[in-house]
């Protein structure tokens, strides 16, 4: 080694000795970013995995729009059968009640000749628990006309807010004929 260092002249000692400490700070530099660049990859899984869920979500709503659409008048009439006359409270809330911690509900019960049921429902959940409060309402749905829909990502949790009107029986009977 002393040979051949002997031969080199000052200036190739020095560009050695140079590229030996770049190379030095560059591996210094490469461990002190191994924590931050595995964080980075941690975050984007994080958000991948976010999108996705927010794709799911997307899904559960688009195909409790298209069931809503499809809620006809023969598919009310068969219904119609399985619903007490009288205005009972609508079974999803009784599902928020049971299921979901922080749940808040304003009643305005119309029980004139059409007995109505407005509700407010607004509650905050894991995606888990949104996921199957959309199934629920798409399963369990009967006489109930949703508006203001609206579902959005709160932090770590997941805000969903609505309008329910519940319909009794007699609705459907006044509206679609029938027996009273």
């Amino acid at each position: 080694m002393n040979k051949y260092l002997s031969k080199m002249t000052n200036r190739e000692k020095s560009m050695t000795i140079i590229l030996v400490l770049l190379i030095a700070l560059y591996g210094l530099y490469s461990l002190a970013l191994a924590p931050q660049l595995a964080r980075l990859n941690e975050i984007e899984d994080k958000i991948a995995y976010t999108q996705q869920e927010i794709q799911e979500l997307d899904i559960s709503l688009q195909t409790y729009e298209t069931w809503n659409e499809r809620y006809d008048t023969e598919t009310i009439e068969k219904l119609n059968a399985s619903v007490p006359p009288t205005l009972q409270k609508p079974q999803i809330i009784i599902w928020l009640e049971e299921n979901v911690d922080d749940t808040s509900f304003s009643f305005n019960i119309n029980q004139d000749e059409l007995a109505t049921l407005q509700v407010q429902v607004s509650f905050t959940g894991t995606f888990q628990q949104v996921k199957e409060f959309l199934n629920e309402l798409y399963e369990n749905q009967r006489f109930v006309d949703v508006s203001n829909l609206n579902v959005r990502q709160h932090e770590e949790a997941w805000r969903v807010e609505m309008s329910l009107t519940y319909y009794g029986q007699s609705y459907y009977r006044k509206k679609f004929g029938g027996e009273n």
